[in-house]
């Protein structure tokens, strides 16, 4: 056996991809039964996103080797951390046939019953039930059957609601024949078809003898079963009829101590023809367990698949237990791992599992038709009524109710308990305040300036400093009679006015600010993750993660699969309008595509604003889409928008890495007025909109502060002499504000008073 290679294909017949470099592959042929087989990989390899449910796996070029996807799982290790272990496990390919139940026909006795050879039996309960069953959507149309040959012995079988693959490989062993589905790439179909196993035993001459045995150094690791628990070679079959009148047939003839009796429920048999038939068919199912196990060498004396296959009879041998038996391989187990690959082999009957079991006692019970009884006595009911701790009882009919107190004695005081917490402040009514007074002072009162005794006329009254800022006296502020042509007062609140940053200029201010998310909510994003752009399920993304991506933290990342949709949606908090998209991203070796949309609540589809198809990669990039301006806000207004998403695609490529990596996004436009004055924040970075700018300390040119109302300059002359005369400064004087062009934006103004 040579390392193979396994392809992925779907179910519609089309080669997804191939994989070569997993860690471990068992695949278990049996040729009465469904086999199985189970894949590890790591789950970062190429192609292991192929791996879903319903795909084929195809062993190399054998097209009678081929499994069905129907189980991924991640592996968990001891510490209980997932690893990057993917488990791919599933049936062969005749496990379809487990999809089907034999539905009888409408217009029978209620079974699906065939008569003829065993191979015509098979191929007739398949064609019913998967090629042309009555339901027509109960047809598999990728299935056909192989013409019939009319092979083996000639028998009866019926059957209702069993499983269809159970039911064949109960057939297939009383008359031991096999039977599989294979892959027919060419014509797109599944092939049935029924196999008779070659006899290779020493007690032959036709075919070239295959013996295992250790004497032939091709056999390892024995393991023999030879087991009589639970079976029976002697049954009394029981057919229809009731007690004395039931039809009863004796199956098998071994007498003495080794004679082992048991019931056969036979009770759908209609007459004794069908009644020994399904005896010796439950029978057989009791028969003694002879099973040989090896660990095969594959092509050490005998060729694997050459010489010997799976349902071929050969002899089985061990000199060391004195045990030689003629059998047949009723199931192989292949598998391939990083150290090897080796050949597992079972000989003669397999031993039942406990699901088989189940399945018998399930089956036998579907054949009991239940029965109507006769109408037995008229019964009595009690009733029942409580009458607070009395419950009454009476007979149906009695108009009264006998009552019983079920309240029993008073019990021993209980130990006393731990004090509780203290009660909240109770309340109580005018009324109930004794020795209240009749009179009060009122609650506010105002006093005139005369009904105060030594009122200050000039501040601080105590001569200090208590009305100073930056020792400067208010009054020093407000006898000032220039000003800053930069600096204006508005509602007494002195404010810098530096401009209007915008949502970009705002993010370059060193540090993560909250209130970068005055429209970003994270309450109001919605982070959601599809296959296929139309089915999208959430996608769980903390709020933390939410507000650090979108005002430009790079330590928040967001990873999602590569081929997957990942979209997020916000919703308003205030207006604002948007008109361009910054992402940081890392795509790792894959393409990203990104698509804009907008709502409104009063329409029903999202209209797209952009839809950039080109693809895109980096390791990281950067990308910058401007695009036409949404007016953003929760109002019912014109040309307004409810809702914005932006849908991100990165597009699968053939690489090592599956994942794509989102940094940073930020969607840029304005803040409406009165929003974006300035920025500012506290030690905890909420951001004010504006911000207060506190006055610097007033300095002379001679670097001497301002102290007091006295250093005010009280004329033109000084206040020259004070900023330096002659310096390119435009001074004007003049009772009121002058205009431009007597006064420009940098001039100063002195009020003449």
């Amino acid at each position: 056996m040579k390392n193979v290679p396994i392809r992925i294909i779907s179910p519609n017949f089309e080669l997804l991809g191939e994989i070569d470099d997993y860690e471990s592959l068992q695949f278990i042929r049996r040729f009465y039964k469904v086999g199985e087989f189970e894949l590890h990989i790591n789950a970062n390899k190429v192609n292991t996103d192929i791996l879903i449910e319903n795909n084929l796996v195809l062993l190399g070029s054998h097209f009678n080797k081929v499994g069905i996807i129907m189980h991924r799982e991640n592996e968990i290790d001891e510490n209980g951390e997932t690893t990057d272990t993917l488990i791919i496990k599933g049936p062969t390919l005749k496990g379809i046939m487990s999809r089907r139940l034999i539905v009888p026909p409408t217009n029978g006795n209620g079974y699906e019953s065939h008569s003829g050879a065993v191979e015509t039996i098979l191929k007739n309960f398949v064609n019913n039930n998967v090629v042309s069953p009555a339901d027509i959507d109960r047809k598999m149309p990728q299935m056909v059957i192989v013409t019939d040959q009319g092979r083996g012995k000639q028998d009866s079988w019926r059957s209702r609601f069993e499983v269809l693959s159970d039911k064949l490989a109960e057939i297939g062993e009383y008359a031991q024949m096999g039977w599989n589905v294979t892959l027919d790439i060419e014509n797109s179909q599944w092939v049935f078809d029924v196999f008779e196993g070659r006899n290779m035993t020493v007690n032959q001459d036709t075919l070239p003898p295959v013996i295992f045995s250790t004497d032939f150094d091709n056999i390892k690791n024995q393991h023999f079963v030879q087991s009589s628990i639970g079976t029976s070679n002697v049954g009394y079959a029981g057919g229809k009829g009731d007690e004395a009148d039931r039809l009863i047939q004796k199956i098998g003839n071994t007498a003495g101590f080794e004679r082992i009796e048991s019931f056969l429920d036979c009770s759908n048999a209609d007459n004794t023809t069908e009644l020994l038939t399904m005896g010796q068919q439950k029978l057989n199912e009791l028969k003694r367990i002879l099973t040989f196990e090896f660990q095969l060498i594959p092509d050490n004396t005998f060729k694997y698949e050459q010489d010997y296959d799976l349902g071929d009879f050969v002899t089985a041998q061990s000199k060391k237990w004195g045990i030689t038996m003629d059998c047949q391989i009723v199931e192989l187990t292949e598998v391939y791992e990083a150290g090897g690959t080796s050949l597992e082999a079972t000989f003669g009957t397999s031993i039942p599992t406990i699901i088989d079991k189940i399945k018998n006692i399930d089956k036998t019970s579907k054949l009991v038709e239940p029965k109507a009884g006769g109408t037995g006595d008229p019964g009595v009911s009690l009733q029942y009524s409580w009458n607070g701790t009395q419950l009454g009882v009476r007979l149906e009919g009695d108009s009264t109710y006998q009552y019983v107190n079920l309240k029993g004695d008073t019990g021993a005081q209980g130990p006393k308990g731990e004090k509780g917490d203290k009660g909240d402040p109770g309340t109580t009514e005018w009324e109930g305040i004794n020795n209240k007074p009749s009179t009060f002072p009122p609650s506010e009162h105002t006093h005139v300036k005369s009904d105060i005794s030594d009122f200050p006329s000039t501040l601080p009254a105590n001569g200090g400093n208590s009305d100073t800022v930056d020792n400067k006296h208010a009054s020093d502020f407000l006898l000032m009679s220039a000003y800053l042509a930069e600096t204006k007062p508005s509602t007494n609140i002195i404010r810098s006015n530096l401009g209007n940053p915008s949502i970009l200029e705002a993010g370059m201010i060193d540090g993560e600010i909250n209130n970068k998310l005055w429209f970003y909510n994270a309450s109001k994003i919605n982070f959601e993750i599809s296959d296929d752009d139309i089915t999208y399920t959430p996608f769980e993304v903390s709020d933390i993660v939410k507000k650090k991506l979108v005002s430009g933290n790079n330590n928040a990342n967001i990873t999602f699969a590569k081929g997957k949709y990942l979209r997020i949606t916000i919703d308003p908090v205030g207006y604002v309008y948007l008109n361009y998209i910054y992402m940081y991203f890392s795509s790792q070796g894959n393409n990203i595509k990104v698509k804009c949309e907008k709502k409104r609540d009063d329409e029903e589809s999202w209209i797209t604003v952009f839809d950039y198809n080109n693809s895109a990669s980096g390791w990281p990039a950067h990308m910058l889409i401007p695009h036409t301006a949404i007016l953003f806000s929760s109002a019912s207004i014109a040309r307004h928008y409810n809702h914005v998403r932006i849908t991100i695609q990165a597009t699968a490529q053939t690489n090592d890495y599956p994942n794509m990596i989102l940094s940073g996004l930020e969607w840029y436009g304005g803040y409406p007025a009165g929003k974006r004055t300035i920025y500012s924040w506290d030690e905890d970075k909420n951001v004010t909109f504006p911000a207060e700018v506190k006055a610097p300390s007033f300095k002379k040119t001679d670097g001497t502060e301002v102290a007091y109302v006295g250093d005010i300059p009280t004329k033109l002359s000084q206040f020259e002499n004070d900023i330096g005369a002659g310096g390119g400064l435009n001074i004007a004087a003049s009772p009121t504000e002058p205009t431009e062009p007597t006064l420009k934006t940098g001039d100063w103004w002195y009020k003449e008073l």
